[in-house]
């Protein structure tokens, strides 16, 4: 028998053009809705993880927008930078930033913020940055750990193979 989770979070509330979001206002959206925007699960994910969970958050198009815009050039760089990279071990340093964040109550926008030195770092292998970013992926689940094949097709690339012959 496993445990489903050991702890339940609940993020401050989430306004939108600064008044409180409420099913019972009448405001509310689902990702069904945001699905309808162009906005994936993730990206809200990303979204969210932007603003500490403590924090009251103001909800816009543009700010989804641009949260997905960011997690996308994540995923460009997971898969279309790194394909042919196997991964290495993650970064020591970065590692340690990363947990530390979140240990210091679940700061998500700083773990945010190690991802993108991550990116970044000259100094960083690609098997090291590859490595780093899975871990993180591990626990922000943003999409970064998905099979080659699976990620490129998240960007909306199509393999060949994946083309009906006739269009081969």
């Amino acid at each position: 028998k496993k445990t489903f989770v050991n702890y339940w979070l609940h993020n401050a509330f989430v306004t939108m053009a600064d008044e409180k979001m409420a099913k019972s206002a009448g405001n509310g959206y689902r990702l069904a809705d945001l699905a309808e925007r162009g906005i994936d699960a993730l990206d809200y994910r990303y979204w969210m993880l932007q603003s500490h969970y403590r924090t009251q958050s103001n909800l816009s198009f543009a700010a989804l927008e641009a949260a997905k815009q960011a997690r996308h050039r994540l995923a460009r760089f997971v898969y279309h930078d790194l394909k042919e990279v196997k991964a290495g071990e993650p970064s020591p340093a970065h590692e340690k930033a990363l947990v530390e964040a979140l240990h210091d109550d679940l700061n998500s926008p700083k773990a945010l913020t190690v991802l993108w030195f991550v990116v970044k770092d000259e100094r960083l292998s690609p098997e090291s940055k590859l490595a780093t970013l899975k871990l993180a992926d591990s626990l922000l689940s943003l999409g970064l750990s998905l099979t080659p094949e699976d990620g490129a097709a998240s960007l909306g690339e199509v393999s060949e193979s994946a083309l009906p012959t006739e269009i081969q």
